[in-house]
């Protein structure tokens, strides 16, 4: 066997050499990677990124939800502010309208079609020829109680002209007959 070596030439003993060396370290290499290598643990590391991952997705959803559910609880402190303005509004205006009620009772008022006299003026304009007192202290009630000119006039079916000269405002000429 010693012939054998000696007649190989020294370059192939060396590249042999180097070749075997290479063989050895790479079984060496995939034994020590096959014991690193771990299906199970790198099952559960993978589990674990994407429980950490599912966990901030709900994270995430959970501060949206309770974001929209602060924008939510604002709109509606601000529409029930709305509208406990609105209740007070009307219980100023229902105190209002009682006491004018109080008050229309206290005054002997007929009704509003005893008012109105269906005979044009003798000049033949169109305002009506209305005397009685009362309907006149009517009108001034009306004015009192808030309305303008233009109401009284559409509740009375009198001009606009007529319900200004009996509360003696002045007639700026723009009102027409009701």
């Amino acid at each position: 066997m010693t012939s054998f070596i000696g007649e190989i030439h020294p370059f192939v003993l060396v590249l042999f050499v180097l070749a075997f060396g290479f063989t050895m370290r790479r079984n060496a290499h995939r034994r020590w990677r096959g014991r690193k290598f771990d299906p199970i643990d790198k099952a559960t590391k993978e589990l674990a990124t994407r429980t950490a991952t599912s966990d901030a997705q709900l994270s995430k959803h959970e501060v949206e939800l309770h974001d929209i559910a602060r924008v939510a609880e604002a709109k509606l402190q601000t529409k029930l502010a709305v509208m406990d303005e609105m209740v007070l509004q009307a219980d100023r205006e229902i105190e209002r309208l009682e006491s004018l009620l109080d008050e229309i009772r206290d005054v002997p008022t007929p009704r509003l079609a005893e008012f109105r006299d269906e005979t044009p003026a003798e000049d033949g304009s169109e305002s009506f020829d209305n005397s009685p007192v009362e309907p006149d202290q009517f009108i001034r009630l009306l004015r009192q109680s808030g309305y303008n000119p233009e109401e009284i006039a559409n509740a009375t079916k009198r001009p606009v002209a007529d319900i200004r000269r009996i509360l003696g405002e002045p007639d700026d000429g723009q009102s027409e007959a009701a």
